[in-house]
C-alpha cells in the first residue's frame, strides 16, 4: 500500500462511494458524471419559472415538464383529476422557491 487517498464521489441515485475516476455506480448500475464536472455545466432552466409553474400549474406536471422530468410529468398529468399532484407540486414549488441557485444548478443541470 502506497498510504494513497482515493478521491470518492456520491452516486445521485443510491447514495453509494464511488471513486472519482469511475462513473458507474456497482449498487444501482447507473452512469453518473462526477459533481465537480455537473456544476461546471450552467444551467439554461429558470429556478423562478420553475417554482412558478410548480405553483400554479404544478396539478398538471408543468414544471416536471420544464425539468426535463417528462415521466413525471405525465404521472402528474394522469392524475391531475385528484388532489395528490396539486399537493405535491405547491411543496416542490416552495422548495424550489427557497433553493438557492447553486443548489438548483446542482440539481437540473442538463447532462447531454
Amino acid at each position: 500500500m502506497t498510504g494513497e487517498t482515493i478521491e470518492q464521489h456520491f452516486c445521485r441515485d443510491c447514495g453509494a462511494s464511488i471513486p472519482a475516476n469511475r462513473v458507474l455506480c456497482n449498487d444501482c448500475l447507473k452512469t453518473h458524471m462526477p459533481k465537480a464536472d455537473n456544476t461546471s455545466m450552467p444551467c439554461k432552466k429558470s429556478r423562478v419559472a420553475a417554482a412558478l409553474l410548480a405553483l400554479f400549474l404544478g396539478d398538471f406536471g408543468a414544471h416536471k415538464f420544464y425539468l426535463g422530468r417528462p415521466k413525471l410529468g405525465f404521472i402528474y398529468l394522469a392524475l391531475s383529476w385528484t388532489l395528490m399532484p396539486l399537493i405535491f407540486a405547491t411543496i416542490e414549488g416552495f422548495i424550489i422557491l427557497y433553493m438557492s441557485d447553486e443548489e438548483f444548478k446542482t440539481a437540473y443541470a442538463e447532462t447531454a
